[in-house]
């Protein structure tokens, strides 16, 4: 960068000496001419520049909240079908006989959907979020990826399949509203104080708490 400035700083001088010589003009007016002519060119450059980054900011927020808002839906709907399983598992079991809760996940295996695993685990996206909201996101994900894994390792019996489906279906619904909080903020749709009492409500109904303490931005 230094030897930049100090190359165009020699261009100037040997331009204006060049200029000032051929038309038996004056060094200093020659001098000020071209550093005017090379300082404007340089602010046209810059001016592009910033403007260009400017887009590519905003338009990265925009891709990213798309991802998220993308995310949201696919948890919505995964959870839906995710706590349907028991009562799908009861028609099942009238139908097929000797069916078990394992016969439910051996060749369909749980696990969260591919664009929120890969949304949510993109160090890219991630440091575009709200401290706060990376902490909780990360720990509801941890949980809910733990638990969808128990049903593909763990053989279920039909009394507690309910109860764990009900687990997992909590965690979910926990990812779910992070993601949510952290979309609408994105979108300016509410502030950061705002943003923590929703997480204040979370925290509040669940016993074990992901979040140990609010997270200001400096």
């Amino acid at each position: 960068m230094i030897y930049s400035v100090l190359l165009v700083i020699v261009v100037i001088i040997i331009l204006a000496f060049y200029l000032a010589k051929k038309e038996g003009k004056p060094l200093s007016i020659e001098l000020s001419k071209a550093t005017l002519s090379i300082a404007a060119v340089f602010l046209g450059v810059f001016l592009a520049q910033y403007y260009s980054n400017l887009y590519n900011v905003e338009r990265d927020k925009l891709h990213v909240i798309k991802l998220l808002e993308v995310s949201h839906l696919e948890l919505s709907n995964f959870n839906m079908w995710l706590q349907a399983i028991p009562d799908n598992y009861s028609k099942a079991k009238h139908e097929i006989p000797g069916y078990e809760p394992k016969d439910l996940f051996k060749d369909n295996p749980i696990e969260l959907p591919f664009i929120v695993k890969t949304t949510l685990n993109d160090t890219n996206i991630i440091r575009t979020m709200h401290p706060q909201s990376i902490t909780s996101i990360l720990a509801a994900l941890e949980n809910s990826k733990v638990m969808l894994l128990s049903f593909n390792n763990k053989d279920f019996s039909e009394e507690n399949l309910k109860n764990s489906i009900e687990i997992a279906a909590h965690h979910l619904t926990t990812l779910t509203k992070y993601v949510r909080f952290e979309t609408s903020y994105q979108l300016g749709e509410i502030s950061e104080e705002e943003l923590f009492d929703l997480h204040r409500s979370v925290i509040k109904n669940i016993e074990t708490k992901p979040v140990g303490s609010l997270i200001k931005i400096k």
